[in-house]
């Protein structure tokens, strides 16, 4: 799913939920005129099947949730003033839970959904990657940090890491926003002899932010296949593995 991070002329986007309201805003075709060729014969006049003007709206939108959510932040676009590649360092924030509800077809056009096209699984998401850029149009380089789906025991992990090349480093979760977000920085310099080293801040474009997140879908508790679970675990152990010699 792409998204563009930063204004569009219809929005000012600086964050996920405004880019996905954005991507799913739509188009308004006036006086578009609709054909019903899957009308009856009989209400077909001359050759052509019945129809209507109306105003009628063009939009995307979710018709089913996937297990594992991929936006691509459209990071790079064409200055038409230079015809230029140029990169989009704007501030773009986006969440750690993430409910596409709103997106999908049931919510945008639930008349149009039938019963058996009904989203069935969960509709709510839980940040488990970021793609970085760090560079320029013209050239740049590519690290990420995903978060651990499961621990070293067996259980559900929060640790994330930085996959950078060869290197993979814990990571700090707490510093994806001002490792991930974009937009500016603010530095200090202290000068030179001529100014007496005084310190002087001064921010710059960040030129590493997010190019790609990566969401997983938040299955809902199922306490009757725990349960079940819980009981062929019991079952297992209970069995006494007899060897050949039939002794236990």
């Amino acid at each position: 799913m792409p998204v563009t991070p930063h204004s569009t002329g219809r929005t000012d986007v600086r964050n996920l939920t405004a880019a996905l309201d954005d991507y799913v805003g739509g188009e308004v075709f006036e006086g578009y005129r609709w054909e019903y060729e899957d009308a009856p014969a009989h209400a077909w006049v001359e050759g052509k099947p019945p129809s209507e003007v109306a105003d009628t709206v063009k939009r995307a939108a979710l018709a089913s949730c996937p297990r594992h959510l991929l936006v691509h932040l459209k990071r790079f676009e064409v200055d038409m003033s230079t015809w230029q590649t140029v990169k989009v360092n704007d501030r773009f924030e986006f969440p750690h839970v993430l409910d596409m509800a709103p997106y999908t077809m049931e919510s945008l056009s639930p008349s149009k959904v039938c019963a058996k096209d009904k989203v069935r699984t969960s509709t709510v998401y839980d940040l488990a990657g970021v793609v970085i850029h760090s560079g320029t149009s013209t050239g740049g380089h590519y690290y990420s940090y995903i978060k651990e789906r499961v621990g070293a025991d067996g259980g559900k992990s929060s640790s994330w890491f930085e996959f950078n090349d060869e290197t993979v480093s814990p990571f700090d979760a707490s510093q994806l926003e001002s490792e991930c977000f974009g937009g500016e920085e603010t530095y200090t310099s202290y000068g030179n002899q001529s100014t007496g080293y005084a310190a002087q801040p001064y921010s710059r474009e960040k030129i590493r932010n997010a190019f790609v997140l990566v969401y997983d879908r938040v299955e809902p508790v199922d306490d009757e296949e725990d349960e079940r679970q819980a009981a062929a675990a019991a079952a297992a152990a209970a069995i006494v593995v007899t060897g050949d010699d039939g002794e236990g």
